[in-house]
């Protein structure tokens, strides 16, 4: 009677092998005539990776482009992301949804955002600025629902894709960064402001943190990033990873305690630690350095990073925050997403450089009061000292100094964060504490 070959241990697919009458694998070299043997065709097509899956990491790298614009804020990025999107929602309704505690989380902030919005908007009436603004949230909060499912359905290769096209992204925008400089002292690459790729870059090295590659690769793109931020010359980037690594290092202090020691025994490990401690140490004094040059000799500094600018930027954002502070009387209830630009209400026309007073002062004390319990949903997903809580820390700290809710690549990061984390929902589809 031929052995039942269904239970045996699969062998490496597309190898050929057969199936001793012990059920044992043999090499087709050792196949004789004493025992009766099976061979086994074991060569097996790969699935092909799902649409939204292709879409999801796509729009991930295409996070790194600004171009081709395609009117006003909008680029073709945002094409691919309303596509995956679609699909998302698509391939939800033939399987099955699998971001349902996600959603409930988040369903009270955005519900009270939505209706901020809505108040607020009553200020200015229906205009183009609060039509893209609004169009432009859904889409930021549909990626991340969206986003979570995807890669939750497309299991752990969707999340692998999802990892390499971080790395990617990050490493096309540090490339644009350091040889699209125009001559500038902050290079901006092919965005707009230099606080933007900036923020995608230290944004994404958290997340990046978090990849399942070898620690060569990961440690290569971190040295990348590195040189892409202090050519950006972004000071809310390097407090981003300030926050974002110190609180992985407090939460986890006694595995960072062994491998300290491990690191003292290691010297390999030892010179590349205390290399990278160097390098942070002769970045600072390049800073200061530069910035005295510029001040002394009347010259310019040869870095963004430099205590001018500082000062001139901190300037700038308490200016900004002092007359926006003294117009939240007259508008109690908001002016409505973008209408601080839009009705120059800003003397000095430009963002408020700060996101908790932009919602006050556009969506009123109901759209503030959303974006809050909308951070404290995430943190809750998150597990104690996981990537998403050092995630969300980072975003949170960096909100303070910018308006970045509305950038691209923050609802990706996001979602992956999430889907890539250890919590696991229970049956209820609740998180444990």
């Amino acid at each position: 009677m031929l052995p039942d070959v269904s239970n045996n241990p699969e062998p490496d697919a597309g190898v050929s092998s057969v199936v001793t009458t012990n059920g044992e694998h043999a090499g087709l070299e050792d196949a004789g005539t004493r025992d009766i043997r099976v061979r086994v065709n074991t060569s097996t097509r790969r699935r092909p990776v799902p649409l939204d899956v292709v879409l999801f990491t796509a729009a991930v790298v295409l996070c790194g482009f600004v171009k081709p614009r395609i009117g006003g804020d909008f680029a073709f990025t945002d094409i691919v992301v309303a596509a995956m999107i679609v699909s998302a929602v698509i391939s939800a309704k033939l399987s099955r949804w699998r971001s349902n505690e996600v959603l409930r989380r988040l369903a009270l902030p955005l519900s009270l955002i939505s209706l901020g919005t809505v108040v607020g908007s009553i200020y200015a009436g229906v205009t183009g600025w609060i039509v893209a603004n609004v169009v432009r949230d859904i889409g930021v909060y549909a990626a991340i629902i969206t986003g979570v499912h995807v890669l939750r359905n497309g299991g752990a290769r969707a999340r692998r894709l999802a990892f390499q096209a971080v790395g990617w992204c990050l490493v096309i925008v540090t490339l644009q960064l350091v040889f699209v400089s125009h001559g500038k002292l902050r290079s901006s690459g092919t965005f707009a402001n230099p606080n933007i790729p900036a923020h995608l870059l230290a944004t994404g090295l958290i997340v990046w943190s978090g990849a399942p590659f070898s620690t060569r690769t990961k440690r290569a793109v971190f040295i990348l990033v590195i040189a892409g931020i202090v050519k950006a010359g972004s000071f809310g980037s390097l407090l981003q990873l300030g926050v974002a690594f110190g609180y992985l290092a407090f939460v986890n202090r006694r595995e960072w305690s062994i491998a300290m020691n491990r690191v003292v025994r290691d010297r390999r490990l030892l010179v590349i630690v205390g290399g990278l401690l160097a390098a942070a140490a002769l970045i600072g004094a390049f800073a200061v350095l530069s910035a005295g040059n510029a001040t002394s000799s009347g010259g310019t500094a040869n870095t963004g990073l430099n205590q001018t600018r500082l000062n001139r930027s901190a300037d700038l954002r308490l200016a900004v925050w002092d007359e926006a502070i003294r117009r939240l009387p007259d508008m109690p209830f908001g002016v409505g997403p973008g209408s601080i630009r839009g009705l120059n209400l800003n003397s000095l026309e430009t963002e408020l450089h700060n996101e908790y007073l932009a919602y006050l002062a556009e969506r009123g004390v109901i759209g503030l009061t959303g974006l809050l319990l909308f951070w404290c949903a995430l943190w809750r997903m998150g597990k104690r000292g996981s990537v998403l809580r050092a995630l969300i820390a980072a975003l949170v700290i960096a909100s303070l100094f910018r308006e970045t809710m509305h950038y691209r690549h923050v609802a990706f990061f996001i979602a992956i964060a999430i889907a890539a984390g250890t919590v696991v929902p229970d049956g209820a589809g609740r998180f444990p504490s």
